[in-house]
């Protein structure tokens, strides 16, 4: 998603504030829709767009997952400066991390945030992830974990918790 495509649909959506740097007062949601194929979605949130949202939340909804970020995030990603580029994909193949080598029922996904073209890793804010994964046979709802994959290949598991009838895993995440 291009800063002006983001641009018109906050327009489109009556945020105009948003977008010429007023404080929005409620969440402001964005679609993406691109087809269950992609695997890769890259949204790019323009600086004048990231001060209005400050002090309040965004949805981005993917066919990969949403992301909801909390208004803090958008605090940080201010202060930083420049434009906002937020990156979710599957990851298969070769581009699954070793230490998951051997594990079945696996679903790899990779949240980036890059500000002005610097990567942010604390988020100063709450961001949930919410992930489709479908139950292996055999496999229960208790049984779904998530864990964090730093740069090291160090496993930390997170909390999540699994909506069976939805077939989501939703992670409350303060870094990526």
């Amino acid at each position: 998603v291009s800063p002006a495509d983001m641009r018109v649909a906050l327009e489109q959506m009556g945020i105009a504030d948003a977008v010429t740097g007023e404080d929005v007062s409620s969440t402001v949601t964005v679609n993406v829709s691109t087809g269950a194929d992609v695997s890769d979605v890259r949204a790019t949130i323009p600086s004048e767009s990231v001060t209005g949202l400050s002090g309040t939340g965004m949805t981005l909804v993917t066919d990969i997952g949403s992301l909801d970020f909390a208004g803090g995030v958008f605090d940080t990603i201010g202060d930083i400066g420049g434009d906002a580029m937020v990156n979710i994909s599957r990851v298969t193949g070769s581009g699954v991390p070793s230490v998951l080598d051997g594990m079945s029922g696996v679903s790899v996904f990779e949240v980036t945030l890059s500000v002005g073209g610097t990567s942010v890793h604390q988020l100063g804010g709450t961001v949930t992830m919410s992930l489709p994964y479908a139950l292996g046979s055999g496999q229960s709802a208790d049984g779904v974990k998530v864990y964090y994959v730093d740069d090291s290949g160090d496993m930390t598991l997170c909390q999540s918790s699994y909506d069976a009838e939805a077939g989501v895993v939703s992670v409350p995440t303060d870094h990526f």
